[in-house]
Protein backbone atom coordinates (compact mmCIF):
# COMPACT_ATOMS: atom_id res chain seq x y z
CA UNK A 1 0.00 0.00 0.00
CA UNK A 2 1.20 3.15 -0.77
CA UNK A 3 1.69 6.55 1.05
CA UNK A 4 -1.50 8.18 -0.90
CA UNK A 5 -3.22 5.39 0.02
CA UNK A 6 -2.59 5.52 3.65
CA UNK A 7 -3.47 9.14 3.08
CA UNK A 8 -6.30 8.41 1.53
CA UNK A 9 -8.02 5.97 4.36
CA UNK A 10 -7.17 8.64 7.04
CA UNK A 11 -8.67 11.60 5.09
CA UNK A 12 -11.96 9.44 4.11
CA UNK A 13 -12.34 8.33 7.69
CA UNK A 14 -11.13 11.93 9.72
CA UNK A 15 -11.11 14.77 7.04
CA UNK A 16 -13.75 16.37 9.06
CA UNK A 17 -12.94 15.60 12.22
CA UNK A 18 -10.34 18.18 14.47
CA UNK A 19 -7.54 15.13 14.31
CA UNK A 20 -7.25 15.89 10.06
CA UNK A 21 -4.18 18.40 9.95
CA UNK A 22 -6.55 20.25 7.27
CA UNK A 23 -9.38 20.25 9.22
CA UNK A 24 -10.28 23.68 8.18
CA UNK A 25 -10.14 23.92 4.68
CA UNK A 26 -11.82 19.63 4.32
CA UNK A 27 -14.76 21.13 6.46
CA UNK A 28 -14.75 24.50 3.97
CA UNK A 29 -15.02 22.03 1.24
CA UNK A 30 -18.01 20.06 2.83
CA UNK A 31 -20.00 22.92 2.74
CA UNK A 32 -19.94 23.02 -0.85
CA UNK A 33 -21.37 19.57 -0.72
CA UNK A 34 -23.89 20.85 1.80
CA UNK A 35 -24.71 23.10 -1.07
CA UNK A 36 -24.96 20.65 -3.62
CA UNK A 37 -27.33 18.57 -0.94
CA UNK A 38 -29.94 21.86 -1.19
CA UNK A 39 -29.49 23.14 -5.05
CA UNK A 40 -28.02 20.04 -7.19
CA UNK A 41 -31.10 18.75 -9.08
CA UNK A 42 -31.69 16.48 -12.10
CA UNK A 43 -28.25 15.17 -14.10
CA UNK A 44 -25.08 16.25 -12.10
CA UNK A 45 -22.27 16.42 -13.78
CA UNK A 46 -19.48 16.26 -11.30
CA UNK A 47 -16.17 18.03 -13.11
CA UNK A 48 -12.99 16.88 -11.29
CA UNK A 49 -14.83 14.30 -9.27
CA UNK A 50 -12.14 12.59 -7.89
CA UNK A 51 -12.67 9.27 -6.19
CA UNK A 52 -16.16 10.57 -6.00
CA UNK A 53 -16.90 11.41 -2.38
CA UNK A 54 -19.53 13.07 -2.60
CA UNK A 55 -21.74 10.57 -4.77
CA UNK A 56 -23.37 8.86 -2.30
CA UNK A 57 -24.51 12.01 -0.24
CA UNK A 58 -26.91 13.08 -3.86
CA UNK A 59 -29.24 10.17 -3.27
CA UNK A 60 -32.00 12.62 -4.01
CA UNK A 61 -31.01 13.55 -8.06
CA UNK A 62 -31.56 11.52 -11.27
CA UNK A 63 -28.59 10.40 -12.38
CA UNK A 64 -24.33 11.18 -11.44
CA UNK A 65 -21.83 11.61 -13.68
CA UNK A 66 -18.18 11.66 -12.36
CA UNK A 67 -15.92 13.40 -15.15
CA UNK A 68 -12.06 13.87 -14.33
CA UNK A 69 -8.74 14.35 -16.13
CA UNK A 70 -6.52 11.13 -17.71
CA UNK A 71 -3.75 12.23 -15.66
CA UNK A 72 -5.76 12.02 -12.57
CA UNK A 73 -7.79 9.21 -13.23
CA UNK A 74 -4.81 7.13 -13.32
CA UNK A 75 -3.96 7.51 -9.63
CA UNK A 76 -7.33 5.63 -8.61
CA UNK A 77 -8.77 1.83 -8.35
CA UNK A 78 -10.79 0.48 -10.72
CA UNK A 79 -13.46 0.98 -8.15
CA UNK A 80 -12.92 4.58 -7.95
CA UNK A 81 -12.90 5.15 -11.82
CA UNK A 82 -14.56 8.63 -12.88
CA UNK A 83 -17.72 7.76 -15.43
CA UNK A 84 -15.89 10.08 -18.07
CA UNK A 85 -12.37 10.36 -18.47
CA UNK A 86 -11.40 13.84 -20.54
CA UNK A 87 -10.51 17.44 -20.63
CA UNK A 88 -12.52 19.98 -18.74
CA UNK A 89 -12.94 21.91 -21.71
CA UNK A 90 -13.99 19.52 -23.96
CA UNK A 91 -16.37 16.47 -22.48
CA UNK A 92 -17.91 14.52 -24.63
CA UNK A 93 -21.69 14.81 -23.43
CA UNK A 94 -24.41 16.87 -25.73
CA UNK A 95 -25.30 20.74 -25.28
CA UNK A 96 -27.76 21.44 -22.49
CA UNK A 97 -27.87 17.74 -21.52
CA UNK A 98 -27.51 18.49 -17.53
CA UNK A 99 -29.22 20.01 -15.08
CA UNK A 100 -26.35 20.46 -12.38
CA UNK A 101 -22.80 21.16 -12.33
CA UNK A 102 -20.62 20.61 -9.38
CA UNK A 103 -17.12 21.57 -8.79
CA UNK A 104 -15.09 21.09 -6.20
CA UNK A 105 -11.67 22.81 -5.42
CA UNK A 106 -10.95 21.80 -9.41
CA UNK A 107 -10.70 25.48 -10.77
CA UNK A 108 -7.68 26.12 -9.50
CA UNK A 109 -6.21 23.07 -11.37
CA UNK A 110 -6.98 23.78 -14.45
CA UNK A 111 -4.72 25.38 -16.99
CA UNK A 112 -7.90 27.25 -18.90
CA UNK A 113 -10.48 28.46 -16.29
CA UNK A 114 -12.55 30.17 -18.53
CA UNK A 115 -12.89 27.79 -21.18
CA UNK A 116 -14.00 25.20 -18.80
CA UNK A 117 -16.97 27.70 -17.53
CA UNK A 118 -17.72 27.86 -20.99
CA UNK A 119 -17.77 23.79 -21.15
CA UNK A 120 -19.60 23.93 -18.22
CA UNK A 121 -22.06 26.58 -19.30
CA UNK A 122 -22.77 24.33 -22.84
CA UNK A 123 -23.56 21.36 -20.84
CA UNK A 124 -26.03 22.78 -18.52
CA UNK A 125 -30.11 23.36 -19.69
CA UNK A 126 -31.29 26.42 -19.14
CA UNK A 127 -31.28 28.01 -15.99
CA UNK A 128 -28.68 25.56 -14.77
CA UNK A 129 -26.91 25.43 -11.27
CA UNK A 130 -22.92 25.61 -11.33
CA UNK A 131 -21.46 24.90 -7.62
CA UNK A 132 -18.00 25.72 -7.64
CA UNK A 133 -15.37 26.00 -5.03
CA UNK A 134 -12.09 27.25 -5.26
CA UNK A 135 -9.07 28.27 -3.26
CA UNK A 136 -7.91 31.98 -2.68
CA UNK A 137 -4.87 31.38 -0.43
CA UNK A 138 -3.34 27.92 0.22
CA UNK A 139 0.23 26.35 -0.23
CA UNK A 140 1.20 24.47 -3.59
CA UNK A 141 -0.28 21.39 -3.79
CA UNK A 142 -0.97 18.48 -6.85
CA UNK A 143 1.82 20.40 -8.07
CA UNK A 144 2.96 20.88 -11.10
CA UNK A 145 -1.24 20.82 -12.03
CA UNK A 146 -2.03 23.64 -10.02
CA UNK A 147 -1.99 26.97 -11.63
CA UNK A 148 -4.65 29.78 -10.29
CA UNK A 149 -5.85 31.21 -6.63
CA UNK A 150 -8.84 33.31 -7.01
CA UNK A 151 -10.56 36.32 -5.10
CA UNK A 152 -14.02 36.72 -5.03
CA UNK A 153 -13.98 39.43 -7.63
CA UNK A 154 -12.00 37.54 -10.35
CA UNK A 155 -14.38 34.74 -9.79
CA UNK A 156 -17.94 36.96 -10.75
CA UNK A 157 -15.96 38.27 -13.58
CA UNK A 158 -14.69 35.21 -15.29
CA UNK A 159 -18.58 33.98 -14.02
CA UNK A 160 -19.97 36.76 -15.78
CA UNK A 161 -17.56 35.90 -19.18
CA UNK A 162 -19.07 32.46 -19.14
CA UNK A 163 -22.66 33.20 -18.78
CA UNK A 164 -23.19 32.69 -14.80
CA UNK A 165 -25.00 34.61 -12.53
CA UNK A 166 -23.66 34.15 -8.84
CA UNK A 167 -26.68 33.50 -6.69
CA UNK A 168 -25.15 32.58 -3.28
CA UNK A 169 -21.33 33.32 -2.26
CA UNK A 170 -19.65 31.74 0.82
CA UNK A 171 -16.18 32.90 1.76
CA UNK A 172 -13.96 31.16 4.37
CA UNK A 173 -11.52 31.38 6.50
CA UNK A 174 -9.20 34.19 8.08
CA UNK A 175 -5.36 34.78 9.09
CA UNK A 176 -5.96 32.35 12.70
CA UNK A 177 -6.95 29.57 10.12
CA UNK A 178 -4.40 30.66 7.65
CA UNK A 179 -1.96 30.80 9.94
CA UNK A 180 -3.12 27.10 11.29
CA UNK A 181 -3.39 25.46 8.26
CA UNK A 182 -0.22 26.23 6.56
CA UNK A 183 1.67 25.16 9.65
CA UNK A 184 0.12 22.11 10.00
CA UNK A 185 0.20 21.26 6.11
CA UNK A 186 3.98 22.62 6.10
CA UNK A 187 4.68 20.10 8.96
CA UNK A 188 2.72 16.89 7.03
CA UNK A 189 4.86 17.85 3.99
CA UNK A 190 8.32 17.68 5.57
CA UNK A 191 7.34 14.29 7.18
CA UNK A 192 6.33 13.29 4.06
CA UNK A 193 9.41 14.04 2.36
CA UNK A 194 11.19 11.96 4.78
CA UNK A 195 9.14 9.11 4.79
CA UNK A 196 10.45 9.05 0.88
CA UNK A 197 14.08 9.14 1.87
CA UNK A 198 15.48 6.34 2.82
CA UNK A 199 17.72 7.76 5.52
CA UNK A 200 14.99 9.65 7.42
CA UNK A 201 11.63 7.03 6.73
CA UNK A 202 12.35 6.02 10.64
CA UNK A 203 12.42 9.34 12.12
CA UNK A 204 9.37 10.23 10.34
CA UNK A 205 7.27 7.61 11.62
CA UNK A 206 8.93 8.42 15.22
CA UNK A 207 7.68 11.62 14.69
CA UNK A 208 4.77 10.94 12.98
CA UNK A 209 1.95 11.03 15.86
CA UNK A 210 3.77 13.81 17.95
CA UNK A 211 3.11 16.14 15.04
CA UNK A 212 -0.50 14.69 14.82
CA UNK A 213 -0.90 15.61 18.37
CA UNK A 214 0.37 19.22 17.93
CA UNK A 215 -1.87 19.41 14.58
CA UNK A 216 -4.75 18.68 16.75
CA UNK A 217 -3.98 21.04 19.23
CA UNK A 218 -3.40 23.79 16.69
CA UNK A 219 -6.92 23.32 15.24
CA UNK A 220 -8.62 22.81 18.53
CA UNK A 221 -6.97 26.39 19.16
CA UNK A 222 -7.90 28.03 16.07
CA UNK A 223 -11.24 26.84 16.46
CA UNK A 224 -12.51 29.70 18.93
CA UNK A 225 -11.30 32.02 16.61
CA UNK A 226 -11.79 30.52 12.87
CA UNK A 227 -15.11 33.06 12.67
CA UNK A 228 -13.66 35.89 13.69
CA UNK A 229 -12.61 38.76 11.14
CA UNK A 230 -16.45 38.67 8.91
CA UNK A 231 -14.66 41.24 6.85
CA UNK A 232 -11.41 39.64 5.94
CA UNK A 233 -9.25 39.45 3.43
CA UNK A 234 -7.46 36.29 4.33
CA UNK A 235 -9.75 33.98 2.76
CA UNK A 236 -8.98 30.54 2.37
CA UNK A 237 -11.59 29.15 0.19
CA UNK A 238 -14.45 30.64 -2.56
CA UNK A 239 -17.78 28.84 -2.22
CA UNK A 240 -20.40 29.85 -4.88
CA UNK A 241 -23.67 28.83 -6.28
CA UNK A 242 -24.52 30.14 -9.64
CA UNK A 243 -27.29 30.00 -12.59
CA UNK A 244 -26.80 29.56 -16.19
CA UNK A 245 -28.86 32.75 -17.56
CA UNK A 246 -27.38 33.06 -21.17
CA UNK A 247 -28.78 30.32 -23.90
Amino acid sequence: MTLKNLWDIFTDKYSLSIFHPQYFVKRYENSGVKLAEIYAKGIVVDIGCGRMPYKKRLGHIKKYIGVDSPVTSKWYNSQNKPDIVADATHIPLQDKSCDTILSLQVLEHLPDPQEALNEMKRLLKRNGILILSTVQTYPLHDDPYDYYRFTKFGLKKILTKAGFRIIRHEEQGNIFVLLCQATNIFLMLQLKYMLEQNYSRYLAILLLPFVLIFTTLFNLITLPVSKLEKKSKFRMVQTLVAKKVTP
